[in-house]
């Protein structure tokens, strides 16, 4: 646990296992996503992972759909602290040929699978969180430590 003052700790927990299959599709990769400390007066944090999501059959599937939820009423993405002081922040997600921000209960689609095993070693998906200091005065935010949970569902098309 992180002491904070005057500025906040912030880390998002991405409720997800090192390696997921759902079908043919399968996540490789990804982790824990830590914004560090943040102090009044930026504009804009940005915190990411990249990682794998492949198919080992892509004769039968080429494109997949992504969706992201997050654990705040109605899927709303917010960190929390222990008393329930929120944070807002949005969610955007990158194959490399486009970046698409996302919204709970609203799937995107036609993003490219990678045929190759695990990537090849590689990562073709970027999951970028952001918090912007503009859309709420975070010098009225308590200090301390804030987390969350951001469920993902990645599914063929």
């Amino acid at each position: 646990m992180r002491r904070c003052k005057r500025s906040v700790c912030l880390t998002l927990v991405i409720v997800s296992m090192a390696s997921v299959a759902f079908g043919d599709i399968q996540i490789i990769g990804l982790s824990d996503i830590d914004f560090g400390l943040i102090t009044p007066g930026g504009n804009t944090v940005v915190a990411s992972d990249s990682f794998c999501v492949y198919t080992n059959a892509p004769s039968q599937e080429s494109q997949y759909e992504v969706e992201a939820c997050g654990a705040g009423s109605g899927g709303d993405y917010d960190l929390q602290d222990s008393h329930a002081n929120k944070l807002p922040y949005s969610v955007s997600w990158s194959d490399g040929s486009k970046s698409r921000k996302l919204s709970c209960g609203k799937f995107i689609k036609s993003f490219a699978l990678s045929a190759l095993p695990q990537c090849g070693g590689g990562n073709n998906v970027t999951l970028e969180l952001e918090i912007k200091q503009n859309d709420f005065k975070l010098s009225s935010v308590v200090a301390g430590s804030y987390g969350g949970s951001l469920f993902l569902t990645v599914m063929p098309r």
